[in-house]
């Protein structure tokens, strides 16, 4: 159930697994959906100052900073979903809102999907 967020994915195209693991033990259930919307799973996704999995703002850098980390480390996929995981800890979805037609829908249909499957493996 943590492969949703295709919007601009390829048809059929699976999410790197090695990028799953590191997005999903966030306890977030939206973090596939958002991650599949905002970078298409590309932890070098760049969109103005935004980077990374999560695509993460410049106005969030002190959050690398504090850590240890700096700006650049934003592409790193395991310190970009650690930023994103404290971001969502104290404001949950807010800083996505505006990708949240994209990724709540992904969610909401994943949510579905699995509920069916789930169903359907309950069959005798």
């Amino acid at each position: 159930g943590f492969l949703a967020g295709w919007c601009a994915r390829p048809a059929g195209a699976e999410p790197p697994p090695e990028i799953v693991v590191i997005v999903v033990p966030y306890g977030w259930a939206e973090a596939p959906a958002i991650v599949g919307c905002e970078s298409s799973w590309n932890p070098n996704a760049r969109n103005g100052d935004q980077v990374g999995l999560f695509q993460l703002a410049h106005i969030h850098e002190w959050r690398f900073l504090r850590r240890g980390w700096t700006w650049a480390d934003a592409i790193d996929p395991a310190k970009n979903a650690a930023v994103a995981g404290e971001m969502w800890l104290e404001q949950r979805n807010g800083p996505w809102e505006a990708s949240r037609s994209c990724w709540w829908l992904q969610a909401v249909h994943e949510d579905e999907v699995a509920a069916a499957i789930a169903a359907r493996d309950a069959l005798p």
